[in-house]
């Protein structure tokens, strides 16, 4: 409900087509662009580091597809047609996404921390780098999650 020039109520748990005469709507999607950018150049620097390490073949492609289903559902949660193609796969994807992405982290902060990503963690401390990465990653599955399992 536009007044003046700024939204008087966004509600992004109800999402509305895409109108360009509804102000609000251009916001939120505007807002929504600008979020993806960041936890999208996390994933790619996240991609490029596996590939500096020499990971296994399946182990970039299954965290690539990780990342590109998040991604996907993500936008997905606006443009309703992206999911609508996935069908009845789309939670199974979502599942696996966030399972994989768990996986890996725990197994990240377990085992494989470089002598930078140690450096920054002393310096920052651990709870600020977990909440940086929730505040980075968490609305991503969360919209995500919703777009996927809407259907049901």
């Amino acid at each position: 409900m536009p007044v003046g020039r700024f939204c008087f109520h966004l509600n992004v748990l109800v999402p509305a087509p895409l109108r360009p005469s509804v102000r609000c709507q251009q916001v939120m999607w505007t807002l929504a662009l600008i979020y993806i950018a960041l936890p999208l150049y996390v994933a790619i620097e996240s991609q490029l580091n596996h590939i500096k390490a020499k990971r296994a073949f399946w182990f970039i492609a299954a965290d690539f597809a990780s990342d590109s289903i998040a991604f996907l559902l993500f936008v997905g949660y606006w443009w309703k047609g992206i999911v609508q193609q996935m069908s009845g796969l789309a939670p199974y994807l979502f599942l696996f996404s966030i399972f994989w992405r768990v996986g890996v982290s725990v197994h990240t902060w377990r085992f494989k921390w470089s002598e930078t990503d140690r450096q920054v963690l002393h310096q920052f401390g651990p709870v600020r780098v977990i909440f940086v990465f929730l505040f980075l990653m968490m609305p991503v599955f969360l919209f995500a999650g919703l777009a996927a399992f809407r259907r049901l």
